[in-house]
């Protein structure tokens, strides 16, 4: 783990799951990285093997990623209809592991389909679930979908406590990605100003992307990705730079000194 106060025991994984442990005594929990199968023929053997996980232990449990299910018509938006079949077997595959749905803020429609074509479609593909036990533990957890400037799937957030957020002012460091505005002309005159904009302009994207999530015409979703990825390109060349070259290349061990040092 990156974090050293974060107690995380790996207890069995293969391709579908990565099975864990968290924390020590009373307050341990039991997590999963959950990814069913895609292959409609497949399903019951995610549903089944979600049953298994459940039996493994009675710890408090949350399951996240991406069940390649849906649990009702609703969760699909576009696109030819799933079997009810399918939908009422993964309902059921639920109820029997004693998991539902925590608490989701936004859109939850997670995967995108053919995005900026006519055929586009939309579906919940990705969930976070867990038994009563970690909801008691975690009572105000919030799950939430974020925007993705290259993935057809967005990422899923789950969040235990309430987001804080610091704002401190930084001195002044030249950026090397600048160079790569070729309108920038006078990039001493202008530098100082250019990463403020660039975080400006990837949250009113993101924020656009949001209100989009829904939307099955994407085409406009679409332009504003390829202008957040422009704005990571840049990015990429400012980390690269931050903490030094040598750290890019040979690894940075995810430690808070690297990360204070990018921040910076």
């Amino acid at each position: 783990m990156w974090n050293n106060d974060v107690q995380l025991q790996v207890s069995y994984f293969s391709s579908n799951f990565i099975d864990c442990t968290i924390g020590t005594g009373s307050t341990q929990w039991h997590f999963t990285g959950f990814y069913g199968c895609p292959e409609p023929t497949r399903r019951r053997t995610s549903w089944n093997l979600l049953c298994e996980l459940s039996s493994h232990n009675d710890l408090p449990w949350l399951c996240c990623g991406d069940y390649n299910d849906i649990a009702a018509p609703e969760e699909k938006s576009g696109g030819p209809l799933r079997a009810s079949h399918l939908i009422s077997g993964f309902r059921g595959a639920l109820l029997d592991s004693g998991l539902s749905d925590i608490q989701h803020n936004g859109s939850f429609l997670s995967y995108t389909y053919r995005e900026g074509t006519p055929f586009c479609s939309k579906e919940r593909l990705d969930r976070a679930c867990s038994y009563t036990a970690w909801s008691g533990i975690f009572p105000d957890a919030l799950s939430s979908i974020l925007v993705a400037p290259v993935s057809d799937h967005n990422p899923l957030l789950v969040e235990t406590i309430a987001p804080t957020c610091h704002i401190g002012s930084r001195r002044f460091r030249f950026d090397n990605s600048w160079l790569e505005d070729p309108e920038l002309g006078e990039v001493m005159q202008w530098g100082r100003n250019r990463n403020k904009l660039n975080r400006a302009q990837k949250d009113m994207i993101r924020k656009r992307l949001e209100e989009d999530l829904d939307s099955v015409d994407t085409r406009e979703v679409r332009r504003l990705k390829e202008q957040w990825n422009q704005i990571l390109a840049e990015e990429e060349i400012r980390i690269r730079q931050q903490p030094k070259l040598f750290w890019f290349r040979n690894g940075d061990k995810n430690t808070k000194y690297f990360h204070n040092n990018i921040k910076a």
